[in-house]
């Protein structure tokens, strides 16, 4: 008898049916991943589209409040974890003023902010 090579090339040409059963599982369980991911985006309360002013006061005002996370554009990550790390400049519309448990301030702009993301309790 002889023995069979290990590098032996699979003809490309045609997937067998049985491979093509082996696949399709795969496909399937990429598009669960995926709707769990968005699910999970969701129910984390994961805001990435456009941050504005009163959505943020929103989320400083919220009853009861939970800590939240800031991140800018340049990929900065500011977390708020008492309402009062938190100041808005009285006559403007999109200056924030935030301070991180560390003793961090930050001055922003809502052009800055990237997303906002509620965390969640353990």
């Amino acid at each position: 008898m002889r023995a069979e090579s290990p590098n032996r090339k699979l003809n490309t040409g045609r997937v067998p049916e049985v491979l093509r059963e082996l696949l399709r599982p795969r496909a399937e369980n990429r598009r669960k991943q995926r709707g769990f991911e968005q699910k999970v985006a969701k129910e984390a309360k994961v805001l990435s589209t456009m941050i504005d002013l009163p959505l943020v006061k929103e989320r400083v005002d919220a009853t009861p409040f939970r800590p939240f996370r800031l991140e800018t554009t340049g990929g900065k990550q500011i977390r708020i974890v008492t309402p009062d790390h938190l100041l808005f400049a009285p006559e403007s519309r999109d200056l924030i003023i935030a301070f991180e448990p560390g003793g961090s301030m930050h001055l922003l702009s809502t052009d800055q902010l990237a997303s906002l993301e509620v965390e969640m309790p353990s």
